[in-house]
């Protein structure tokens, strides 16, 4: 876990109170949809601690979303989100996520990618949101609505992730 938390410093990524997170483990994911309803890009490769593997949703849902289920309720901090960097003609499909904490009475929303990084590279396409600590969490929900457009044709809603971490 230590290992972990190093290289996201080394890579660029910043962690509010980083000095204090600790990551939480995370025991499932799951999905609105995944991209042909294949394993080798479902919700589970968005946890697995591979940031070259990508959960990949299909693209015929007006609204994509992924829910992490936490090990145990949990004060989290912060989520940090790896975004697809393999193509500069993904790189916008995190715009518009929404990062929201799921409590056992309470939804409480974190905050909104509203701009994506033109360079690929991981700490270029690293994005930390910081929550409001209030209840214990026992899931996080990434929920995205914003219409992308891709080889030309608009309208499509498709979320890429590569890596997907919780800190408490």
């Amino acid at each position: 876990m230590t290992g972990r938390l190093c290289l996201l410093f080394l890579l660029g990524a910043t962690l509010t109170g980083a000095t204090a997170s600790e990551q939480v483990d995370i025991v499932s994911a799951t999905a609105r949809t995944d991209y042909l309803e294949s394993t080798a890009n479902g919700p589970e490769k968005a946890i697995d601690g591979n940031s070259a593997t990508v959960y990949h949703s299909d693209h015929s849902q007006p609204e994509q979303w992924l829910k992490l289920t936490l090990k145990e309720p949990t004060l989290v901090e912060n989520v940090v989100i790896i975004n697809r960097r393999d193509s500069n003609l993904v790189r916008d499909r995190l715009l518009g996520t929404k990062v929201s904490l799921i409590g056992a009475t309470t939804e409480t929303t974190c905050g909104t990618i509203n701009s994506v990084n033109d360079v690929l590279s991981e700490e270029d396409q690293t994005y930390t949101i910081t929550c409001p600590v209030a209840e214990k969490t026992l899931s996080v929900l990434l929920n995205d609505t914003v219409m992308e457009s891709w080889d030309g044709k608009s309208g499509w809603l498709i979320m890429n992730i590569a890596e997907v971490m919780v800190y408490k």
